[in-house]
């Protein structure tokens, strides 16, 4: 969705328990016109260390999963 909202920036995601995507995020998303069915779930680790240091924001949206901690002076978000 951050891809498509600000197609300018450069996006990549991770989680904490990488994995297999939600089913409910895949369906929720082609309602809008988006298809995340080919995305798959990284780690941080997957991450490139140049994106990682490069970074202006970092947007953490954990509820009852563990938010990873990632050493950066990006600005954090929680959502």
């Amino acid at each position: 969705l951050a891809k498509k909202v600000f197609p300018q920036a450069e996006i990549q995601s991770a989680g904490s328990e990488p994995g297999k995507l939600n089913p409910y995020a895949v369906k929720v998303m082609l309602e809008i016109g988006i298809d995340i069915s080919k995305h798959y779930s990284k780690s941080i680790d997957d991450l490139e260390p140049k994106f990682l240091e490069g970074l202006n924001y970092v947007i953490t949206l954990c509820a009852e999963e563990v938010c990873p901690m990632l050493p950066s002076k990006a600005k954090k978000l929680h959502w």
